[in-house]
This record gives structure tokens, C-alpha cells and sequence, in this order.
């Protein structure tokens, strides 16, 4: 390994992600991917016929969703506020692109879904967790109605929004560059 990050998942490059740095180390990272069907990662953990069940039950079309995952805090990180306020990034983000709902797998060796909940998120109902072998963990399907955020995060949003520097930067405007960066803003989520 030449210390670059290397990840075939096309999605990559249509994702924001938001990225967590102290003193040039990467301590917390998270990736939004702007569509939900059957080629994101959840789609192909679940299967199309489950999206669209999960989709249709809650009366949802696949452009009112947005997907996040990769949600990663270095062991010596967690326990303080960094782990929710990356969380809180999901919902300012799902919420700046106009999006509806928020879906993500999380873990339940590691209490992740529990860390959601706790976020205003839910566990979809009638979707048992699932073992994934390659993540050794077994996966719950959570969502934040972003419609909707509880009291207690809806009054944070606008210093998560700050923080990711998204404020005065219109999704319209956002496209993908040579730098990775959102029409050369200095953004936090960088697209």
C-alpha cells in the first residue's frame, strides 16, 4: 500500500463525504450517497425487492432517499460528542440535497443502531437484522425521517450545517472536479 485509499465502489465518486482530521490523522468519516436503489451498498445487501417494499410501505419514491454508511470513529474518539455530531451530518446533509428520508445498515455487535436511535433515527419496522458475513457483524436497516427531526436534534443542525460549511453553497452548484470538491468551495462534505 502506497498510504492512498483505494475503493472500487463507484459511488464514491457521486457521494459526499464528510471526513473528521485531528493533527493530519483521520479520526471519523462517513459517506452520503445522494440515491437509494438496488446498486447502492444497501441495495445490494437487501435486494431490490426489499427496497422497493421498505420504499413502498413508507410511500417513498427512490429520489426522496438518500443512503449513508461508512460511519467510522477511531476507538479513542468515541464516547465524546464526535460521533453524534458526524451522525448530525447525515441529517444536515439529506436535508441540504431536499431528500425525504435517510437509510443506513448499522451494526449491532458495536451498539452503532443504538447510537442512531439516540440521533433520531429508527429501525425500519418488519426488517430483521441480517448477518453480513464480510462485515462480521449482523445489520439493522435504520432511517431518519428528515422531515422530521426530534427537538433535540433539530436544534443542532444549524451548527452541524456551519461546521460542514454548507450554508451558503446550493446543491445545484455541487459537482464533481478534479479535487474532489464541490464547484471549488472549501466544503467539509466534499463531493
Amino acid at each position: 500500500m502506497n498510504g492512498q485509499y483505494n475503493d472500487e465502489d463507484p459511488l464514491d465518486l457521486e457521494s459526499f463525504h464528510v471526513t473528521v482530521r485531528s493533527e493530519g490523522t483521520l479520526v471519523a468519516c462517513l459517506r452520503v450517497t445522494p440515491h437509494f436503489h438496488a446498486e447502492t451498498f444497501i441495495g445490494r445487501i437487501l435486494g431490490a425487492g426489499n427496497i422497493q417494499a421498505v420504499l413502498g410501505n413508507a410511500g417513498l419514491k427512490n429520489d426522496d432517499c438518500v443512503e449513508a454508511g461508512r460511519w467510522i470513529v477511531l476507538p479513542s474518539w468515541r464516547g465524546s460528542e464526535l460521533g453524534r455530531t458526524v451522525l448530525l451530518s447525515c441529517w444536515v446533509i439529506g436535508r441540504w440535497l431536499n431528500k425525504r428520508r435517510l437509510f443506513g445498515l448499522a451494526g449491532t455487535r458495536e451498539g452503532q443502531a443504538k447510537m442512531i436511535c439516540r440521533t433520531g433515527g429508527q429501525v425500519v419496522a418488519g426488517m430483521k437484522s441480517r448477518l453480513v458475513e464480510h462485515l462480521d457483524d449482523e445489520l439493522s436497516l435504520v432511517y431518519f425521517d428528515l422531515d422530521r427531526p426530534p427537538p433535540s436534534v433539530a436544534m443542532k443542525l444549524p451548527m452541524v450545517q456551519r461546521l460542514l460549511h454548507l450554508e451558503s453553497v446550493c446543491p445545484s452548484t455541487c459537482v464533481p472536479h478534479a479535487q474532489n470538491r464541490c464547484d471549488g468551495n472549501k466544503v467539509g462534505a466534499a463531493h
